[in-house]
């Protein structure tokens, strides 16, 4: 705000400049301009009778005697004419005959006779007086009357008009807004639109009228003036554009301007004034422009309000004040200018300053650096080396600043060879100039090497356009930025290490598991084994009791045979001992003997199990009791989760990339993300307490997506918790081997 200040300022100059009227005299000679672009012709609702020169010389005498103007007004009358306007003063007597003669014409034309008032000063007598010119009573009292007054402008020219006066309570309108028809109760001025061509207006002599030689269509049903227009009579007054006027044709004119719809307003000295401050925030805008882009802003600005002045003034009868706006642009771009050379001045110094202090930066930069910095010219010579880069190789900068790079690098057979130094820094630079971190061997004083990552980035001072340039071709120099990372190496080293005896570790763990599960499973098939003679009453009737407790016993250790199974179908995998028995194997038939295995020959637990095959799917090159187990993991895993109720849907077909898709889906309880993670997992579980309470090993999942990785495919889910998970299984191309002739559906 601090900033828009001044040009808050300037706006409030120019607005007290416009309401004290200091650009009233420009902005008329803009008015006039307009007006003379936007000529239009008079149209055919008035005509002028005129008492001119040729008239005055064959009636040969003045004033005409009163019988003239009678028979003027019943020719007109008989002609058709609406209304007749006599801008005559009648307000004293003549002949008794003749002023007979005048008010019988007048009380037979009634209303549709027009008698003219009109009031001015009297500075006689040393006082000033307002005395108003009426017509005689005898005239007066038949006809309509109009006012003919006519105020000038300061600058001594008619531009506006009334449409009425007030007459001590009573609204007397102007000849022209009586003609119109415009309301008599509006006193309001309005601008003549002096763009009509007096040229164009209809035109009859009076002396041709008088005689009954005239065109009556030329005033048939139109409202028709008579007027002086005769030089000698006098009556005429300063206008724009056309010098002088006589009385009559400016009443016409302020006519066709009510009708044409012509009458000119000004814009409301709020709107304008709103709009000075509004471009003085405009104007704004030059802050920071060179003088030469200014000024043909400016320009612009200025014709653009020239133009939409003139638009808006053809378009509607408006007059818009455009002096005190271009004034205000005006001077906005000269304060932006001034401020702004101010502004170049103070820039000037703090930039020196700022190199200044910008030097006194980069050196505390580069001398506070953890890094190693070196600047290398294109002679492969150390131009800087900070103190990072001194404790670094041991050396102090005095020994090396000005010396080959190739000292502090041993990898250069030859340290004082230029190219080979410079293209041994910029190996892996891009097109950009910048490389990537790059590990290197350095060379102390002692002569040892060390391990560190480089970063080199080349720069160049390019050739200036200026006149006073004298280089001749770039500069370019090279950044290098190092670090020792010899105590990295030592912790890769060491997690390397580590890693090793987990991944060893973890090989033992499997091959343990794998072991152990060989000797669980000989005596929980001799608890089975047993548990079945028993119960089958091999060796006696068994109480009700006993037959309960042997249930017990049995589904016990199938449930941990089943565990101790998919630890060791995992274990394998995992060790690495699994040989793939591969064969071609139809992967439809198998899906339908799975789904037969899990169905038990009725609907599993309510659950309806359905199977969808594509079209001649391929036969599959796999390990066939392998991914039976992969069918029956997946089909037990959604059967397991889904309620009674739901619905699994085993489906084969081909996807992405040529493979082969295997996907079940449920409309279970589903999973969120952790839980999937889990679910992938060996020997992990659902955080999810719904999943957690239903049994299992939840090793299903994980022996399945081994299988597949050891097959080359990937497996996938996609679930939501109580909308169901759907498990997909991606075979590679390179399995697929024939096609199968017919689809299989199965439901």
């Amino acid at each position: 705000m601090k900033a828009r200040l001044p040009y808050l300022l300037v706006a409030a100059a120019v607005t007290a400049g416009f309401l004290l009227g200091l650009f009233e005299p420009s902005e008329r000679r803009w008015t006039d301009l307009r007006m003379w672009l936007l000529e239009r012709d008079a149209g055919r609702g008035a005509a002028l009778v005129t008492i001119d020169a040729s008239s005055l010389a064959e009636l040969d005498t003045w004033p005409w005697p009163r019988h003239y103007h009678a028979r003027v007004l019943d020719n007109l009358l008989a002609a058709g004419a609406s209304r007749v306007a006599f801008a005559i003063d009648f307000s004293s007597r003549s002949k008794a005959g003749e002023d007979a003669a005048f008010e019988r014409s007048l009380a037979a034309a009634g209303e549709r006779a027009v008698l003219p008032v009109f009031q001015q000063y009297d500075r006689s007598g040393g006082q000033v007086a307002l005395r108003r010119t009426l017509p005689l009573e005898r005239f007066g009292r038949h006809t309509a009357l109009a006012s003919i007054n006519v105020e000038p402008e300061g600058d001594g020219l008619v531009r506006r008009l009334r449409r009425s006066y007030d007459w001590d309570g009573t609204p007397v309108p102007t000849l022209a807004a009586l003609l119109a028809g415009s309301g008599a109760g509006s006193s309001g001025p309005f601008h003549i639109d002096y763009g009509i061509a007096p040229a164009s207006l209809t035109r009859l002599s009076f002396a041709r009228v008088l005689r009954g030689q005239f065109d009556a269509r030329l005033v048939a049903g139109r409202q028709v003036i008579v007027g002086a227009t005769a030089a000698e009579l006098g009556d005429r007054l300063a206008t724009p554009l056309h010098r002088a006027l006589p009385g009559s044709v400016i009443h016409y004119l302020g006519y066709e301007s009510l009708v044409q719809g012509r009458a000119l307003g000004r814009l409301d000295e709020l709107f304008v004034s709103a709009g000075i401050f509004g471009l003085a925030l405009l104007g704004f805008m030059f802050v920071g422009w060179s003088w030469r882009r200014g000024l043909m802003v400016l320009a612009a600005q200025t014709a653009l309000l020239a133009l939409a002045a003139l638009a808006t003034q053809a378009l509607a009868p408006v007059i818009v004040d455009t002096v005190p706006w271009a004034v205000t642009l005006a001077l906005c771009y000269l304060l932006s200018t001034l401020l702004a050379s101010e502004r170049q001045a103070l820039r000037i110094f703090s930039q020196s300053m700022a190199l200044v202090h910008q030097r006194r930066l980069m050196r505390s930069v580069q001398e506070a650096s953890y890094h190693a910095i070196l600047v290398v010219d294109s002679g492969a010579r150390v131009r800087l080396f900070n103190p990072a880069a001194e404790k670094l190789f041991g050396r102090p900068a005095d020994e090396i600043i000005g010396r080959p790079v190739g000292l502090l690098l041993p990898e250069l057979e030859r340290p004082e060879f230029t190219a080979e130094a410079l293209g041994y820094l910029r190996q892996g630079l891009g097109a950009d100039g910048r490389g990537r971190p790059r590990e290197v061997a350095g060379r102390e004083g002692s002569g040892r090497s060390f391990p560190m990552e480089m970063v080199v980035q080349e720069v160049g001072q390019r050739i200036s356009a200026h006149t006073f340039e004298r280089r001749g071709d770039d500069r370019n120099v090279l950044i290098c930025m190092m670090q020792d990372i010899s105590a990295r190496k030592a912790r890769e080293t060491g997690r390397q290490t580590a890693l090793d005896v987990a991944v060893s570790a973890n090989i033992a763990k499997s091959k343990f598991l794998s072991g152990m599960s060989h000797e669980l499973r000989t005596p929980l098939n001799a608890i089975i084994g047993f548990a079945d003679v028993l119960r089958g009453g091999h060796v006696g009737e068994l109480l009700d009791k006993q037959r309960e407790y042997l249930d017990i016993i049995q589904l016990s250790g199938r449930h941990l045979l089943e565990l101790i199974n998919d630890i060791l179908d995992l274990s394998k995998i995992e060790a690495d001992e699994v040989e793939l028995v591969e064969e071609e194997v139809d992967l439809s038939e198998m899906a339908e003997i799975a789904l037969r295995l899990v169905d038990n020959g009725g609907s599993v637990a309510g659950l309806e199990l359905g199977m969808v095959a594509a079209d001649d799917l391929p036969r599959l090159r796999a390990d066939q009791r392998m991914m039976r187990q992969v069918l029956l993991n997946l089909l037990s895993n959604a059967i397991k989760y889904t309620p009674a109720g739901g619905s699994v849907t085993l489906r084969l077909a081909l996807g992405p990339g040529g493979g082969l898709t295997v996907s079940v889906s449920d409309t279970g309880i589903g999973m969120n993300d952790e839980d999937i993670d889990a679910a992938l997992t060996a020997y992990d579980r659902a955080a999810d307490p719904t999943v957690r309470r239903i049994e299992g090993t939840d090793l299903g999942l994980p022996v399945a997506k081994a299988i597949i990785a050891r097959h080359g495919g990937q497996m996938a889910i996609e679930s939501q918790p109580g909308r169901g998970t759907t498990v997909t299984c991606w075979l590679p191309p390179e399995r697929l081997v024939a096609k199968v002739a017919s689809a299989t559906v199965f439901s």
